[in-house]
C-alpha cells in the first residue's frame, strides 16, 4: 500500500511539473508573438523628458509671463486631469497640436 501511495505521489509530482512547464512555455511563446504596444512604460522617464522639452518654458519658469501652475501644483493633479487639460482643456490650443496623443498620455502619466 505504501509503495502504491509513493507511486501515485511520484506520478502526481511529475505530471504537475510537466503541465506547469508546458503552460510556462506556451505563455512565453504567446508573449514573444504579441507586438509591444509601448516600447517604454507610459509616463515615467519618457513622459518627463517630453515635459522638460515642451512644458518647462512656462511651468516652473519664474521668468515666464504666463500664469502656468508650477510643477508642485501639477503633481497634485490626477493623470486624467492633466490629460484632459492637454486634449480638451486650457492647454489644448497651446500645446495640443505639438504632441501626439501617446505623448500627451505619457506626460500625464497614464
Amino acid at each position: 500500500m505504501k509503495l502504491r501511495l509513493r507511486w501515485f505521489y511520484l506520478m502526481f509530482c511529475v505530471t504537475t511539473t510537466l503541465v506547469s512547464s508546458a503552460v510556462a512555455q506556451k505563455q512565453a511563446e504567446q508573449a514573444a508573438q504579441e507586438p509591444e504596444t509601448h516600447a517604454r512604460p507610459l509616463g515615467t522617464e519618457f513622459g518627463y523628458s517630453i515635459y522638460e522639452q515642451t512644458c518647462t518654458s512656462c511651468h516652473g519658469n519664474p521668468a515666464s509671463e504666463t500664469h502656468a501652475p508650477d510643477p508642485a501644483a501639477l503633481r497634485q493633479m490626477t493623470p486624467e486631469a492633466i490629460y484632459d487639460a492637454l486634449t480638451t482643456g486650457s492647454m489644448a490650443a497651446i500645446i495640443g497640436p505639438k504632441l501626439t496623443d501617446e505623448q500627451k498620455r505619457r506626460v500625464a502619466g497614464l
